[in-house]
């Protein structure tokens, strides 16, 4: 292991108490800066939007994820005129759950994070849902991550971090980033919830890669298994994506797995070096798992948010063309479906960005915008029955394996990277991978079985098979030129918005706190 360089970073809680008293000193300056910029920000703003009306007739194209929490909190703030437009015949596709052995399963989006920066406990507003809609949870156990080879524990850490455990200056190295990487989460996360405000507070430059992000702070560990964690969860590679889209993600996912990397480490709540309170009370949870679980399945919350707050869905409803209407002609934006016409004085754009591309006819800014991150990355999903599962796996349940081939710098051709088994008493399984547009299904499923008998799985039978497309961020290039702040600026313009990953970040709950952050700056009231 190298000997560290001289650092530029925000915060590192494992140093020598003289120096720690300094960087404590030094962190909180910064954090007043960047709390004044926030203030001022939006104190100064020169954008004045006509706020809408309570009685405004708002559209919802898209019943995602993020059109969804959209709809949602447009009802609790008092708007009464809210529909939602969805083509297909099902709500937050990415979502979708399927029974076996009397048990839900979760195809993709299935993960909760169990920890905030704040301590131990899933996001209290996520939480609330949950309780509200009658829903029940269940804890992951500790991920097995990447130390699995040949039915052999290696590492109780994943092996992008096994470099660093060969001596004692490289565990102290580990020790130190993973402290400090903790830190920039908390603070970050306190003045800014969407990859643009990172910029404008300045923890991230605008043309910052997540390479040249990692390169100026200078915690290695901690960037290369934030690094692992979006390649693995299929938002990968992150290595040349926005630094800022990535970390906004990040500050959502880490803190649990900063808890279990320090645990697997031996540091627990008890520990005598000097860290926060809000990583003491992480690190003190008697919860050793990085995530929970809906025991109904992520889709039935979805599918209660709907019932609960009484959203109008137009299921099947495909929206062909959208027009603004020039102030001379009235107000508000007109939309267009096969055969018919709506008018409402809001639309707010939920689709993919290459599904949005097709509502617009004629030249426009937003369509221009949109276009440039119109990509997309396919990845398919394969529940399957094992006749056996890997010794590790055997008296397990809600276990996560993470091959060695997950932590790479281009996209695998439908090599899987995660597989997971959620229950003791059933062999049925889940792998993600990320896919190309050649591959059949067919090809993919006979490469997946033979991938995963290598991992030891049995395979027996084929459960289910879904393919989805995981929209690109924009590049870094983009977001140099100012991408994030064009969009933003044209929020609200012909009295139309758009939302979803392209300008959020992945997650659902880095989409919820985008969406609560795009309500409160254009509909409260």
């Amino acid at each position: 292991m190298q000997k560290k360089s001289k650092r530029s970073v925000f915060f590192c809680s494992y140093l020598p108490v003289c120096r720690r008293d300094i960087v404590v000193m030094n962190i909180w300056k910064s954090f007043a800066i960047l709390a004044c910029v926030v203030i001022a920000a939006k104190r100064f703003s020169s954008k004045e939007d006509d706020k809408p009306k309570r009685s405004d007739r708002i559209a919802v194209i898209g019943g995602g994820v993020h059109g969804l929490f959209m709809a949602r909190a447009l009802k609790l703030g008092g708007y009464s005129n809210v529909v939602v437009f969805e083509k297909e015949n099902a709500l937050a596709a990415s979502t979708e759950t399927f029974e076996a052995d009397s048990q839900s399963f979760d195809y993709a989006t299935k993960f909760i994070p169990a920890d905030t920066t704040a301590g131990p406990g899933i996001p209290s507003e996520l939480k609330t849902m949950i309780e509200t809609y009658g829903l029940t949870t269940r804890p992951y156990t500790a991920a097995i991550q990447n130390y699995f080879y040949q039915e052999q524990l290696v590492s109780p850490l994943p092996e992008v971090l096994l470099p660093y455990v060969q001596s004692e200056e490289g565990r102290q190295q580990l020790i130190s980033d993973i402290f400090g990487g903790f830190e920039l989460m908390k603070m970050s996360f306190a003045v800014a919830k969407t990859p643009l405000s990172l910029i404008e507070t300045g923890f991230v430059k605008k043309d910052e890669t997540w390479s040249d992000f990692a390169e100026r702070i200078n915690l290695p560990a901690f960037t290369d298994y934030a690094e692992f964690l979006a390649n693995t969860f299929l938002n990968g590679p992150v290595r040349d994506q926005p630094a800022a889209i990535v970390l906004n993600g990040r500050n959502v996912f880490m803190p649990s797995y900063v808890k279990s990397v320090l645990q697997a480490l031996g540091i627990g709540g008890d520990t005598t070096l000097p860290i926060s309170n809000e990583l003491r009370s992480l690190l003190a949870s008697p919860f050793p798992g990085s995530s929970f679980v809906i025991n109904e399945g992520y889709q039935t919350f979805f599918e209660k948010l709907v019932e609960t707050e009484g959203i109008d869905v137009c299921m099947g409803c495909e929206i062909t063309k959208i027009k603004a209407n020039k102030k001379d002609a009235g107000s508000g934006v007109s939309l267009y479906t096969r055969g018919t016409k709506q008018d409402f004085d809001h639309v707010i754009i939920s689709s993919r960005p290459h599904d949005s591309l097709k509502l617009f006819h004629g030249p426009s800014a937003l369509k221009d915008l949109v276009s440039s991150a119109s990509d997309f990355n396919p990845v398919f999903v394969l529940a399957f029955r094992t006749d056996s599962t890997p010794s590790i796996l055997a008296e397990s349940f809600a276990a996560i394996i993470y091959p060695a081939s997950s932590n790479f710098n281009d996209v695998p051709d439908g090599t899987i990277s995660a597989v997971t088994k959620d229950f003791a008493d059933s062999n049925v399984c889940v792998a993600i991978a990320y896919s190309d547009f050649e591959t059949s299904d067919e090809e993919a499923i006979t490469k997946a079985a033979l991938e995963l008998e290598d991992y030891k799985f049995q395979f027996s039978e084929v459960i289910g098979y879904r393919k989805y497309s995981y929209v690109s961020v924009p590049t870094a290039e983009e977001v140099a030129n100012d991408w994030l702040t064009k969009m933003n600026d044209l929020q609200g313009v012909d009295n139309i918005y758009t939302i979803g990953e392209a300008l959020s970040g992945y997650g659902v709950p880095v989409s919820l706190n985008f969406v609560n952050d795009l309500y409160k700056e254009h509909f409260a009231t």
